[in-house]
């Protein structure tokens, strides 16, 4: 038992490191190995932090452009020390928790601009609601003129979640 564990290791070691050099077919294979790993994990911790159903999927994409970030930096991180299934649901966990944190901080934002259109004009940054609107404009259109990776963590920053 110990040997076959010990194979399963070396083959993770190798699919990972495949995986870190950009090999397409290693993240074809690491897909098919633990998607289902990755889902389930997602879909326990949306269930347990109130996350809509319908954000799950979006969650599950976010872990894999984090897991494909600068050349795989996450996996790089991955040591060995324990089995790769644990680490992944750790980083998963993690990510989701982070997700259900932006979230919360989103729903509070929302309710602060409420309070803050009942303001004095003075208090705003913008002269007014168009100005505000105009801004966000040009920046989810710049958004999408860069590489979608960039993007997440351009979003994330915006969130406050890095």
């Amino acid at each position: 038992m110990r040997e076959m564990s010990s194979n399963m290791h070396e083959e993770d070691q190798q699919l990972v490191q495949a995986c870190v050099k950009g090999e397409d077919e290693a993240w074809r294979v690491f897909k098919k190995k633990y998607d289902r790993l990755i889902k389930a994990t997602v879909y326990s911790m949306a269930q347990r932090m109130t996350i809509p159903e319908y954000e799950v999927e979006d969650l599950t994409s976010n872990v894999y452009e984090k897991l494909f970030i600068n050349s795989a930096q996450c996996l790089q991180q991955w040591r060995g020390q324990a089995r790769l299934s644990t680490y992944l649901v750790q980083i998963t966990r993690n990510l989701c928790t982070d997700y259900a944190r932006v979230r919360l901080k989103m729903r509070s934002s929302d309710e602060s601009s409420k309070i803050l259109k009942h303001m004095p004009v003075h208090a705003h940054t913008f002269e007014d609601d168009n100005d505000r609107q105009a801004l966000l404009d040009v920046l989810h259109e710049g958004m999408g003129k860069i590489p979608s990776q960039q993007a997440v963590i351009l979003k994330m920053r915006m969130e406050g979640a890095t």
